[in-house]
């Protein structure tokens, strides 16, 4: 019976079709130690830019990639 249960577990799984959301700007919340906030920003198929603004005690972070 798990057998018969695995296997129609896997069929009903790959019988669904994934579709990725496609979007071109994308902003984020940042917890933790450092909070703030992200852009990604695709310029491309397979290129981004992403800028993370972060505070944290007396100050603020900025960093590109």
């Amino acid at each position: 019976m798990r057998k018969f249960a695995i296997i129609l577990f896997g069929i009903i799984l790959t019988s669904f079709t994934l579709n990725a959301q496609q979007y071109k700007t994308g902003l984020g919340l940042r917890g933790g130690l450092a909070n703030g906030i992200t852009v990604k920003h695709f310029i491309g198929e397979k290129a981004a830019l992403e800028g993370i603004l972060t505070s944290r005690w007396d100050g603020f972070g900025v960093r590109g990639l």
